[in-house]
């Protein structure tokens, strides 16, 4: 967050003012953003797509359209998020694990959700360079037999 504002380039963004990342979306560099004026948070980067954007629809005039710069898609480090469904077994959490380190992902955090006899929901933040390197992990993901789902998450809780 401290050189955020390095990342990111929009015409209407105006130096020293704070520039956060949403949590709701977690947009990473090669994602189309947009940041919204939000009272006590500054601006606030949206991936394009994401659902908190409706909150903001009657203020177009909070609306900020945003670019990566290049610094960002070269020399930065974001967090992205993924919900997988796995099958419920031993061993399963290290295979997921394994299957993002070797994509070259790495997990700075773990929760898990609802817990069914036969599958598991878990939330992975991970760190990646780009939208591509986290597409990656997600194919890598999606391949595995044990995996039912693994898909990009929008929210920020389970």
């Amino acid at each position: 967050d401290d050189h955020l504002s390095l990342m990111i380039r929009g015409e209407d963004l105006l130096p020293g003012r704070a520039v956060t990342l949403g949590t709701c979306c977690s947009p990473v560099p090669g994602d189309r953003i947009i940041g919204v004026s939000e009272p006590g948070k500054g601006l606030v980067v949206h991936v394009i797509d994401c659902t908190k954007l409706a909150d903001w629809d009657h203020v177009p005039d909070r609306w900020v359209d945003l670019k990566w710069t290049q610094l960002a898609t070269s020399d930065a480090i974001a967090t992205g998020r993924i919900n997988v469904t796995a099958a419920n077994k031993q061993g399963v959490l290290a295979t997921l694990c394994q299957a993002v380190a070797n994509a070259n992902g790495n997990i700075t955090s773990l929760r898990s959700g609802e817990r069914r006899h036969d599958f598991i929901d878990l939330v992975f933040e991970i760190e990646v360079e780009d939208l591509k390197r986290l597409t990656e992990i997600l194919t890598a993901l999606r391949s595995m037999s044990v995996v039912d789902s693994a898909d990009r998450s929008r929210e920020s809780d389970i």
